[in-house]
């Protein structure tokens, strides 16, 4: 028998981020959060959530665009056989479609982006597409890995989900896609807890 984690079976693997700042109000630590879209059916609708969502089958296409850990390093701090690598990679793309800030080693031009997060939430293209087309890689060095939750049974959907943290990249603005994210905030952990952000 296996020591490794094996994902529920009837839950989709997730990755979601919480992306710090020091807050510009002297309030001291800060988490963006974004207000899901409301969606009849949805039991998720207009909810209070991190940055983050399903991993795409082609995450694994873009290890090769990654600067961090390899796929074994990063499954080994997952507790993975394997594709430990593909939530890191889904945390920064969703956290691009959804808010618009790109973990990658170098600044990219706001004109050069244009597109690109409609294309990926479309999955008209992939995470390696996006590197290879602009000439980046992924950052997913300072991506501390934060906890792991699994959606109970019973629910409509199940999610298997790896949290990570992040500081902000310096020097960009978040901003909602008015598609998955209607509105950003960002909170200080107290505030985000409090029971009428969800």
């Amino acid at each position: 028998m296996s020591s490794y984690y094996q994902p529920a079976p009837d839950a989709r693997t997730a990755a979601s981020l919480l992306l710090l700042r020091d807050g510009d109000d002297g309030a001291g630590l800060q988490v963006l959060m974004l207000r899901r879209a409301e969606r009849d059916g949805d039991l998720r609708s207009g909810v209070a959530v991190f940055p983050g969502g399903v991993l795409d089958a082609r995450d694994r296409d873009a290890h090769a665009h990654c600067l961090g850990p390899d796929d074994a390093a990063a499954s080994a701090r997952l507790g993975l056989a394997q594709g430990g690598l593909d939530y890191l990679v889904a945390a920064v793309r969703e956290t691009f479609e959804e808010v618009g800030l790109l973990l990658a080693d170098r600044d990219v031009d706001a004109a050069a982006l244009h597109g690109w997060r409609e294309r990926l939430q479309a999955g008209t293209a992939s995470a390696a597409d996006f590197c290879q087309a602009l000439g980046v890689r992924l950052d997913v060095r300072g991506l501390a890995y934060h906890s792991h939750w699994l959606t109970p049974p019973g629910m409509p959907k199940r999610f298997d989900t790896r949290f990570f943290a992040a500081l902000v990249p310096a020097g960009q603005t978040a901003v909602a896609d008015f598609s998955e994210a209607l509105e950003l905030m960002w909170l200080t952990p107290a505030a985000a807890l409090r029971p009428e952000r969800g």
